[in-house]
């Protein structure tokens, strides 16, 4: 379930959401994955939230917007419901993640089911509905973010090993800030007082 609803459907609806959206709206409302993740630990793991845990993710959701922003009010597009499911879906896949690693399973093997019924769900969305299985120029993407992202499950899943789905869910929403720091030099971005604020 983790693969078919964080590692397939999220992608698809995210990518869906970016596609009907704007790229600003997509990086803020696929943090708030954060927010749910301590909704669905809270509900299906049975994580507490407390006070200083609701307080901390306040103030990394206004980071995070204030950062992907610049403080600017977004404005609602129908790609949006799209981001907040695919938002939902990653943090699904992460408390179901946790739960079944609770159980001492194996981190490589939860993020190599994670990633193959992801596959499985996205070949057959791609087969189904584009044309881009016939375009072999695609090939070396499809291959490096697949390579990309596995990596990515596995050390998210040695992090669930031995931390709340919470925490890790609210950990993720540092991306932002990572994104920031290495585009400024790689790509000489520039911050604004309000996005260095955030």
């Amino acid at each position: 379930f983790s693969g078919i609803i964080g590692g397939g459907l999220a992608n698809i609806f995210g990518n869906y959401g970016l596609q009907l959206s704007t790229a600003t709206n997509y990086g803020f409302l696929i943090k708030t994955a954060g927010a749910f993740n301590v909704l669905l630990a809270f509900l299906i793991l049975r994580e507490p939230i407390s006070k200083f845990k609701g307080i901390l993710l306040t103030v990394m959701l206004t980071g995070s917007y204030l950062l992907s922003t610049n403080g600017q009010l977004l404005m609602p597009r129908f790609g949006d419901i799209f981001i907040l499911l695919a938002a939902l879906g990653y943090a699904a896949a992460s408390v179901l993640n946790r739960k079944v690693l609770k159980k001492d399973m194996n981190p490589n093997t939860v993020s190599f089911y994670r990633a193959g019924f992801g596959f499985l769900i996205s070949f057959l969305a791609i087969s189904l509905f584009t044309n881009v299985a016939t375009q072999p120029q695609f090939l070396w993407g499809v291959v490096l973010y697949g390579f990309l992202q596995s990596i990515i499950f596995i050390f998210l899943n040695k992090t669930l090993q031995i931390a709340s789905s919470s925490y890790v869910g609210m950990l993720s929403m540092s991306v932002p800030v990572i994104v920031a720091i290495i585009a400024i030099p790689a790509f000489h971005e520039t911050q604004t007082l309000i996005q260095w604020l955030g």
